[in-house]
């Protein structure tokens, strides 16, 4: 039965070993290439010195099967949830839009306000740990352990229990994930993050095509765009939980306005203003002699 090991290797860090035990002091260690056997040999006379190793070298073939991997993609749109459609010139000056003519599609925010720079983390509460890919990892894989136990702590949300459809939890995790908990998310799941996206000016991010193993994932937006909150009040929906399960999976939390509940909203910042209107003379808002109330539109 083959076992892993790790081992410290000063300040180099640590490595892995996979091993079977063959014999009395009689060990097979496993590698992959042959600058990793090397290393393997370094590390262990370095931690045994003194002693005589008789290095035998065997080479083989071992059948494995790969991990379905699969991506996350996602377009966000305000808690409005709605396509604005515009006609003309963009409302805001220093828009680099240019000009649009009957779109119908929600991929132009309001105002001033921008769907650029959102910024969504995305958290392993699997099972296990995953290796990913992506922005975080460059192209390397990245090992993250299982925040599974911890979500489930914080939100009394069981992942392995819920009901997915094309790879989408569509329950309301609004009451569950509070603005309170997502801050406790993000303090307590920091070594769980495993992959980050930041929106394009159409709100649209993908992680890689194959980013994430099989397994299950909460998406959690970490900053807003100009002109929104990071917030779950006002129709803001912050969260959503997402599972890739076959190869080549691509999970989509793309607005949609027929199907609402899949999708990332932001609440608009929103004000206004009130006028008064006073007496040039008086400086009062109390009409003189024979004029009218001051009430005007």
């Amino acid at each position: 039965m083959k076992k892993t090991a790790s081992r410290a290797s000063g300040n180099n860090g640590s490595i892995e070993i996979t091993y079977r035990a063959t014999g009395d002091n009689q060990y097979h260690l496993f590698t992959t290439t042959e600058a990793e056997a090397n290393t393997l040999k370094n590390v262990i006379t370095a931690l045994y010195p003194g002693h005589t190793f008789d290095w035998q070298v065997h080479v083989g073939t071992y059948m494995s099967n790969p991990v379905k991997r699969g991506k996350l993609s996602l377009k966000k749109n305000d808690a409005d949830k709605k396509s604005h459609k515009m006609t003309g010139t963009i409302a805001s000056a220093s828009s680099d839009y240019g000009t649009v003519s009957n779109d119908n599609e929600s991929k132009y925010a309001q105002g001033d306000a921008s769907f650029e720079n959102a910024v969504y983390d995305i958290y392993n509460v699997s099972d296990g740990y995953v290796y990913t890919t992506g922005s975080n990892a460059a192209t390397a894989f990245s090992k993250v352990a299982s925040g599974k136990s911890t979500f489930k702590s914080l939100t009394k949300l069981d992942v392995s229990t819920l009901t997915y459809t094309n790879g989408i939890y569509k329950g309301d995790l609004t009451s569950v994930i509070t603005d309170e908990v997502a801050g406790k998310i993000r303090q307590q799941m920091a070594s769980n993050l495993c992959y980050t996206l930041t929106t394009d000016k159409k709100g649209e991010a993908s992680t890689s095509n194959d980013a994430l193993p099989y397994g299950i994932y909460l998406v959690l937006e970490r900053t807003p765009s100009t002109g929104y909150l990071n917030s779950t009040e006002n129709g803001g929906v912050t969260a959503k939980l997402v599972k890739i399960t076959s190869e080549g999976d691509t999970v989509s939390l793309a607005y949609d306005a027929t199907d609402t509940e899949k999708g990332l909203y932001e609440p608009i910042i929103r004000g206004g203003f009130e006028v008064y209107k006073y007496d040039e003379d008086s400086m009062m808002n109390i009409p003189q002699g024979d004029a009218k109330d001051l009430s005007a539109e």
